[in-house]
């Protein structure tokens, strides 16, 4: 498989992003750069040429309630080495569409997703790139959304200057 068609693939179904979780209220950011589609053979050709070049991809079918997505696959490549290996693969290559802005934009948050510790100032910082790329729906609770307000007044640095949630 050609790695510009895999470019164009990401390009027409490809979703950059960061999330956000948390795990005994402590906030974590991480990118994730997932690709949809209705038929999985795709998925399963880029997956293995994204792993001739040293990155981990996963495929999963969604499980969802709505008929329409129950056919659903994903191909996801989380922040890690694959991530930094991706970012290498893709900024090298032509790009056709606007979605070169939002990679672009992820790249930028990326390197903030990696300071550790997240202080607030940085999550905000991530929470303001990311809402020109995404939603930033927490999958957890698709009720809560990831705003600058909502950091200020919902979240706290602890003793280790991590970001904590107020509970």
């Amino acid at each position: 498989m050609d790695l510009n068609w895999i470019l164009g693939f990401i390009e027409g179904e490809g979703c950059f992003s960061i999330h956000f979780g948390t795990r005994y209220r402590l906030v974590y950011p991480k990118a994730i750069l997932q690709i949809g589609n209705y038929d999985k053979a795709p998925l399963e050709d880029t997956k293995k040429c994204l792993s001739e070049h040293q990155i981990k991809a996963n495929i999963y079918r969604v499980r969802e309630k709505r008929p329409h997505h129950s056919n659903l696959w994903l191909l996801n490549v989380i922040e890690g080495k694959s991530i930094s290996r991706l970012i290498e693969l893709l900024e090298g290559m032509e790009w056709h569409s606007c979605k070169f802005d939002t990679f672009k934009l992820w790249k930028d948050s990326i390197l903030l997703v990696r300071t550790r510790p997240c202080g607030k100032e940085t999550l905000i910082r991530i929470v303001e790139i990311a809402s020109k790329m995404n939603s930033m729906t927490n999958r957890a609770n698709r009720n809560r959304v990831w705003t600058k307000e909502f950091v200020e007044s919902h979240c706290f640095e602890d003793q280790f200057g991590r970001v904590k949630l107020n509970v």
